[in-house]
C-alpha cells in the first residue's frame, strides 16, 4: 500500500471523515482526505467557515482548525487558528474522539459567543498586545439609523 498511513491509522482516519460527513452532510472537501470546510451562518448573519486540516499524522495527532474569514474571538489566534482549549476533547486529543461531534459543539459555541469578522487592518480585541487607539469598528449587532423611512 502506498499510503503514508498504516492500515490501522488509515481505518481510523476514514472513520473520522465519515463522522464529519454524518454531522455535516454539506461539508466541502478542499483536499482529498486532508482538508475539509464546514460552513455556517452566525445569528448576526455573518458567514463562518471552520477549515479542518487533518494533517499527515491524523488521527494520531489532532486536526488543525482555522476560522475563515479571519475573526476575533478569545479562542482564535490572530492567524485564525482555533485554540485547542476551546474543547476539552480537542485539547486532550485521542484517536477515539468523535471529530464530527467536536466540530459541531465548537460551532454551537460560536453561535452563542460569536467570532467577530476582522478587516485586514483591524487588530483583535482579545490580543493583549493590540494597540490602544480610537477606531471606527463596525459591530455586527449595531444598526445605523436611516435618514428616511422606506417600505419594502
Amino acid at each position: 500500500m502506498n499510503s503514508p498511513w498504516g492500515n490501522e491509522s488509515l481505518t481510523a482516519r476514514y472513520k473520522q471523515i465519515e463522522l464529519l460527513r454524518h454531522y455535516f452532510p454539506t461539508i466541502q472537501e478542499v483536499n482529498k482526505d486532508m482538508i475539509f470546510d464546514v460552513s455556517a451562518v452566525l445569528p448576526s448573519r455573518h458567514p463562518l467557515t471552520i477549515r479542518i486540516n487533518l494533517g499527515r499524522d491524523f488521527p494520531n495527532q489532532p486536526p488543525t482548525l482555522t476560522v475563515l474569514p479571519p475573526s476575533s474571538h478569545k479562542c482564535i489566534t490572530q492567524q485564525g487558528l482555533v485554540l485547542p482549549s476551546i474543547h476539552e476533547k480537542l485539547a486532550q486529543w485521542s484517536v477515539h474522539n468523535n471529530l464530527g461531534r467536536i466540530i459541531s459543539e465548537i460551532l454551537q459555541k460560536f453561535m452563542t459567543d460569536e467570532p467577530i469578522p476582522l478587516s485586514s487592518s483591524s487588530p483583535s480585541p482579545y490580543s493583549q498586545y493590540a494597540p490602544q487607539h480610537q477606531s471606527h469598528t463596525i459591530i455586527p449587532t449595531t444598526t445605523l439609523p436611516s435618514s428616511s423611512s422606506s417600505s419594502s
